[in-house]
C-alpha cells in the first residue's frame, strides 16, 4: 500500500515517513542521473555563462 506510516521516534514525537526521494532534493550520484541533469540544464548553463562572459568581455574590451 502507498499510505504513509506513522513512526514513533524515541523522543515521543510522531514523524510520518515518506520515500527518501521526496525528502531530499532530486539528485543522486549515479552517472546516468548526472548526465541527464547536465543535459537538462545545459541550455540555461550555456545561456547564463554566455551572457556573463559577453558582459565581462564587453567591459574589459571597452
Amino acid at each position: 500500500s502507498q499510505q504513509q506510516t506513522v513512526v514513533w521516534s524515541s523522543d515521543g514525537r510522531t514523524t510520518t515517513t515518506t520515500p527518501t526521494t521526496m525528502s531530499r532534493p532530486r539528485f543522486s550520484c549515479k552517472p546516468q542521473d548526472i548526465k541527464n541533469a547536465i543535459r537538462n540544464n545545459l541550455l540555461p548553463i550555456l545561456t547564463i555563462s554566455g551572457v556573463t562572459g559577453g558582459v565581462l568581455l564587453g567591459l574589459i574590451l571597452r
